[in-house]
């Protein structure tokens, strides 16, 4: 049987504690600022017909200002789930991919 050395082992455990300790979202993440342009185009394209970011337009939907502001505030899973497959009146937008629905919950947390 063959020994591993201490400066083997510390590396392996370097090694495993970084993978482990830096989930991929966070290696793979673009910057705040490029996902909520992102998410705003895509809020224009996908949304705006229906909801009104400003709270001065009456709309089809409810308006979005200060969404996340609410109490209780709206859990991210739900926000998505609620994109991907639609609520009532709101269709579904299962068109947008993961990105694009990530992008889409960062922009609506600036409102």
């Amino acid at each position: 049987m063959k020994h591993i050395s201490p400066g083997a082992l510390f590396a392996i455990f370097v090694i495993l504690y970084v993978a482990i300790a830096i989930p991929p979202a966070v290696i793979s993440q673009k910057s705040a600022p490029q996902a909520i342009a992102n998410g705003r185009r895509i809020f224009n394209q996908s949304c705006a017909a229906c909801h009104d970011t400003l709270g001065t337009t009456t709309k089809s939907g409810p308006g979005l200002k200060n969404y996340y502001g609410h109490q209780p505030h709206p859990a991210d899973a739900t926000v998505r789930t609620i994109i991907q497959q639609g609520k009532g009146k709101m269709p579904a937008f299962s068109t947008l991919n993961k990105s694009q629905i990530d992008d889409l919950v960062v922009y609506l947390k600036t409102l």
